[in-house]
């Protein structure tokens, strides 16, 4: 999730608002085709709003979420000759989140915010951060 704005936090109800990106990539060898070094016609598939929604899309979701909200917000998609697919939704959402803020402006928090795969076991889903700490 790439955070652009910190919302709304409170600390009575233990929420926290957060607005952002979340980003996810996965590989599907269905969508492959070749690239213009090997015959093809383009470089990448870009889709923009509801088109990518017609492709396969991982059922993930963030457990501890009380409300997520993505409806008019921008979605893009782009899928690399190799099947590789990335896509970015943005969104707005509220989690879950002790937060103590007794030593508040000299404190430092890290908001718990767990993701999950609402079908799939952990024996078949692998979740990594990427280019960041777990």
């Amino acid at each position: 999730f790439y955070l652009t704005q910190l919302n709304d936090i409170n600390q009575k109800s233990g929420i926290m608002q957060l607005s952002g990106y979340f980003r996810t990539w996965w590989k599907d060898p269905r969508l492959a085709f070749n690239a213009t070094a090997n015959g093809g016609c383009f470089e990448e598939v870009v889709l923009m709003a509801g088109e990518g929604d017609r492709l396969w899309l991982p059922d993930i979701y963030f457990h501890t979420a009380v409300s997520k909200i993505t409806d008019g917000f921008a979605t893009l998609t782009s899928i690399s000759p190799d099947g590789s697919v990335w896509r970015s939704e943005q969104t707005t959402f509220t989690v879950n989140s002790i937060l103590d803020l007794g030593r508040l402006p000299y404190d430092a928090h890290t908001g718990r915010v767990v993701v999950a795969s609402f079908a799939h076991p952990v024996s078949r889903v692998r979740l990594t951060a990427r280019g960041g700490d777990i």
